[in-house]
């Protein structure tokens, strides 16, 4: 029926065209032509004909590919798509966005479509002063996957983007084609140094601090001593880029309490998911041993330990990283069907 509907169409824009032509013929001949007011319409109807008569499909196809903000449940997201293939959400830790996964977005890109967000609270995603929660920061990634039309995804978090992903994977297994957890902590009690990560990446800590003095701690603090130093126009670059968008205190704050009160221990063998788990075993943020936990609490899962690497593997280690995750995909992709998408 819709092949049937199609060639109606593209018969009446046909005929259309073929009138406007025969038109624009006697109007070569007959000056008066133009002058008569009936013409005029008869055009301005072939003209608007051909605007309306265009598939559904594929405008919103284009409202998808060109909009770089979408209306998630109470707030605006900001995301962006990146090359083709079945769909991989990046999600950013306490207070980064999109650029966290700048070094290896175009790798991944060559072989997935690449959904790369900023959560509430950060970046040019909305910062509502109200409270938020892992449950509600896992809510706008479903929200955001409703928008792309992505049925199922491979989820990638890091730090606390990593806690989205494990709620996400716990509220919405359905949809998650595998999980990969980077630099987190299952929190609570039962992981190791959770205090500690709550103290350290408290922003109380740095309130009086000048935005490049913020800017240099966050640094000094995800990144190891020797990457800092054989990296030294890449650090200037990564602190001039923070301190010209510094974090919002307000979102950075309330991501902070939902980080602080995040604690999937107890559920974490629920996840069904095959899930890889990466850390730097020089993380000084979120203590190595605690992906050691998440490895041992999740049934399908693997481990993956950088070695000489801090919390900011993604960036100090982009190249390992984006093999060892491509390596895992390729795996899953030889074990499971390929995810369906609707274009």
């Amino acid at each position: 029926m819709k092949r049937i509907l199609i060639g109606i169409i593209l018969g009446l824009i046909f005929s259309l065209t073929s009138g406007t032509a025969a038109l624009a013929a006697e109007a070569a001949e007959d000056s008066s032509f133009i002058l008569f007011p009936f013409w005029w319409i008869i055009l301005a109807l072939v003209v608007l004909s051909g605007l309306v008569i265009i598939d559904v499909q594929i405008l919103a196809f284009l409202a998808r590919r060109k909009k770089t903000k979408v209306k998630v449940g109470d707030i605006d997201i900001y995301y962006e798509i990146h090359g083709k293939g079945e769909p991989l959400v990046l999600i950013p830790g306490l207070g980064g966005n999109i650029s966290n996964f700048a070094r290896i977005i175009p790798t991944l890109a060559e072989n997935y479509r690449v959904i790369a967000m900023d959560n509430r609270g950060a970046g040019q995603t909305d910062k509502p002063d109200i409270p938020y929660t892992m449950e509600m920061m896992a809510e706008d990634v479903a929200g955001l996957l409703n928008f792309v039309r992505a049925e199922k995804a491979h989820i990638f978090g890091i730090s606390m983007g990593g806690m989205i992903a494990q709620h996400f994977a716990l509220e919405y297994p359905q949809r998650v084609t595998s999980l990969i957890l980077g630099s987190t902590t299952p929190g609570g009690p039962n992981s190791v140094g959770f205090e500690e990560t709550v103290n350290t990446v408290n922003p109380e800590q740095r309130k009086n601090l000048s935005p490049e003095e913020d800017a240099r701690a966050i640094m000094s603090m995800v990144y190891t001593k020797k990457f800092i130093n054989n990296n030294p126009e890449l650090i200037e670059e990564l602190v001039a880029q923070r301190v010209q968008n510094p974090p919002d205190p307000v979102g950075r704050e309330r991501q902070f309490q939902a980080a602080s009160a995040h604690d999937t221990f107890e559920r974490l063998p629920e996840i069904e998911a095959p899930t890889l788990v990466i850390a730097g075993d020089e993380d000084t943020v979120v203590s190595p041993e605690n992906s050691q936990i998440l490895t041992s609490r999740i049934p399908n899962s693997k481990l993956e330990i950088l070695k000489g690497v801090g919390h900011g593997f993604v960036t100090e280690a982009s190249e390992d990283t984006s093999r060892i995750v491509l390596k895992f995909l390729t795996e899953i992709n030889q074990e499971t069907s390929p995810v369906e998408e609707k274009e």
